[in-house]
């Protein structure tokens, strides 16, 4: 891994953290939490989020669950949305192509890129289903 940012520190921290969620039944719900930790960190100096630190530990870690939490924790950021009743689904395209370019800007990290794909393939397909539900609006039909 070419960018190894993380702190010794940082990682004994995380690797405590996890072994005592492991002694738990759910050791999948500690992972996810970590995710949604990490989905809160700020951004780099440039602007860019994840920082570089948190994109290594992802990639250091490997872990599903932990890529589920931060993706959830995204996914759950936007909050609640209002639209015309016929207005169908560009807000989630906008997002779904906001999560594509940052999919790109981070490929060289293959984790992050994944979640921010994972993101953008959730929010076209909700684009979808509220273009649908806006048409059969427009339509006057039943949903």
């Amino acid at each position: 891994m070419a960018h190894r940012s993380t702190s010794s520190y940082a990682e004994a921290i995380l690797a405590a953290t996890r072994r005592a969620a492991s002694n738990k039944p759910a050791a999948d719900i500690g992972d996810e939490q970590i995710g949604a930790a990490l989905a809160a960190t700020p951004a780099d100096a440039n602007g860019e989020w994840p920082d570089i630190a948190v994109r290594d530990l992802l990639e250091y870690l490997q872990s599903d669950d932990v890529d589920r939490g931060i993706s959830m924790a995204i996914y759950n950021r936007r909050g609640v949305t209002s639209r015309g009743i016929t207005e169908g689904g560009a807000q989630e395209r906008e997002l779904a192509a906001s999560y594509k370019a940052q999919s790109h800007l981070f490929r060289e990290w293959p984790r992050t890129a994944a979640i921010f794909n994972g993101l953008a393939r959730s929010y076209e397909n909700q684009a979808g289903i509220v273009d649908r539900e806006a048409e059969s609006h427009r339509r006057g039909l039943p949903l």
